[in-house]
C-alpha cells in the first residue's frame, strides 16, 4: 500500500482549515505538525469527515511542538522514545517495521552551527540504537532541520550522514577508524532548483549577512535502508498551493498573512 505523509511547520498558529484542504487534496493518511501547540480536538474535527484520523498522544514531552496525526488507513503506529527535539514512531505495515522519526532542530537565530550538529549527532545516535533494538532495517527522519541539506549537521559522519545518489546511500555504511556510519539519502537537494520547481526552497529569510542564501531548504525528509529503492524524484514535493488557494503571494515567497513562514512537504511512503 501506496502513502502520502505531509509535514509542515505551522509557526505556533491554528491553521486547522488551511490543513484540512492540504491533507483532503492531497490524500494525506500520515500528517506531521511543527510548532503545533493547538488543541489536537480542532483538527481532528475538520480531517474527521473526510477519513477516520487519530492523534498520537506525547509520552512526556507534551510541548516540543511536534505531533503526529495518522489515518486509520496506513496500519499501527505507535510512539516508541521522544525528546526535546524530536519523536520516533515504529510503523507496522506488509511484515515491515518502519522507523520514522519527527525533528525539530533550533534555529540559527537561537543556535549555532556546532550547536545543531550537536543535536543532530545526539538524535542520530538514538535512531541507530532503536534501530539495533527493534531490529528495523527502514528508517525515514522528516523535520524542520533548520539546516540545508549541505550544511555539516546533515552531512557529517557523526551527525545525519547524508548523501544526495541512491546507489551511494544503498551502499548503506560510511567506514572510519574501523567504526560504520549508517547513510541516509537526502533527494532535498534537488529542491533548491528554481527551473525544475515553481519555489526553489521551504523557507524564506531575508538577511543582509554576507553568505546569506535567502531561499533555504530547511524542511526535509530523509530515508535509510531497504525503503531507500522505493523512492522516486516525484515522490517528494514541496506544495505552494491548494486548489486556488496559493501559500505564497505575489513576490513568490511564504504568504504568513495566509498560513506559515514555512511551506509544507509532501512525500510518499511506498
Amino acid at each position: 500500500m501506496n502513502f502520502n505523509c505531509l509535514f509542515y511547520n505551522i509557526k505556533s498558529k491554528d491553521l486547522s482549515l488551511v490543513i484540512n484542504e492540504i491533507v483532503f487534496e492531497n490524500n494525506i493518511k500520515m500528517l506531521f505538525l511543527c510548532e503545533d501547540y493547538n488543541d489536537p480536538n480542532i483538527l481532528l474535527h475538520k480531517l474527521n469527515k473526510f477519513d477516520s484520523f487519530k492523534y498520537i498522544d506525547p509520552i512526556s514531552y507534551k510541548k516540543n511542538g511536534l505531533s503526529l496525526y495518522v489515518s486509520s488507513e496506513i496500519g499501527t503506529i505507535e510512539l516508541i522514545q521522544e525528546g526535546e527535539r524530536f519523536r520516533c514512531y515504529m510503523l507496522y505495515r506488509e511484515n515491515l517495521k518502519i522507523l520514522v522519526c519527527a525533528v525539530h532542530i533550533q534555529s540559527k537565530l537561537y543556535s549555532t552551527e556546532d550547536l545543531q550538529s550537536l543535536d543532530a549527532n545526539l538524535i542520530s545516535e538514538e535512531l541507530y540504537s532503536l534501530e539495533k533494538i527493534h531490529k528495523s532495517n527502514s528508517t525515514i527522519i522528516v523535520g524542520d532541520f533548520n539546516m540545508n541539506p549541505f550544511e555539516k549537521g546533515m552531512m557529517k559522519m557523526d551527525c545525519f550522514n547524508c548523501v544526495f545518489e541512491k546507489n551511494t546511500a544503498l551502499k548503506g555504511i560510511r567506514i572510519y577508524r574501523e567504526k560504520e556510519f549508517p547513510l541516509f539519502y537526502n533527494p532535498m537537494i534537488n529542491h533548491f532548483n528554481e527551473y525544475a520547481h515553481i519555489v526553489p526552497g521551504s523557507y524564506y529569510y531575508r538577511s543582509n549577512r554576507e553568505n546569506s542564501l535567502f531561499w533555504h531548504v530547511f524542511d526535509q525528509v530523509i530515508f535509510r535502508g531497504d525503503i531507500i529503492k522505493e523512492i522516486q524524484n516525484e515522490d517528494v514535493e514541496i506544495i505552494y498551493k491548494i486548489k486556488d488557494l496559493k501559500l505564497i503571494n505575489e513576490e513568490g515567497l511564504p504568504d504568513i498573512s495566509i498560513a506559515s513562514d514555512h511551506l509544507p512537504l509532501k512525500f510518499k511512503m511506498r
